[in-house]
């Protein structure tokens, strides 16, 4: 199995990112709850994985989703708890946008790591 480059995996996922900001602008083919960033940040486990096997030897991509899911279980009871209820379009869209945060700074500081190392 041939695996590209993280340079190469994280140029690609930039200029598709910028790719679906031209058409959510100009085209308006994109509903305005939707940020391009969101339709990308499934394809950062990628270079998440080859940057992590870089920077220590080991995936941490696991990790990485066991406290996504740890996070939104706990982001579920306290909406429950504080909120009285659920309103299921908002939380999924905090949540992604949870998601998005932790997989660029997870990537970023990965990049650091590897660029230093």
């Amino acid at each position: 199995m041939i695996l590209i480059s993280w340079p190469v995996q994280v140029g690609g996922i930039v200029v598709l990112w910028l790719l679906l900001k031209i058409l959510q602008i100009k085209l308006h083919l994109l509903p305005k709850q939707i940020a391009p960033i969101d339709l990308v940040s499934v394809l950062l486990f990628f270079p998440l994985h080859l940057l992590s096997l870089d920077a220590f030897g080991v995936s941490i991509v696991l990790y990485v989703i066991f406290g996504l899911g740890m996070c939104g279980i706990l982001m579920t009871a306290f909406k429950a708890i504080f909120d009285g209820d659920i309103i299921i379009g908002k939380f999924m869209r905090q949540y992604w946008r949870i998601l998005d945060c932790v997989l660029l700074i997870s990537n970023f500081v990965l990049m650091i790591i590897v660029v230093i190392k």
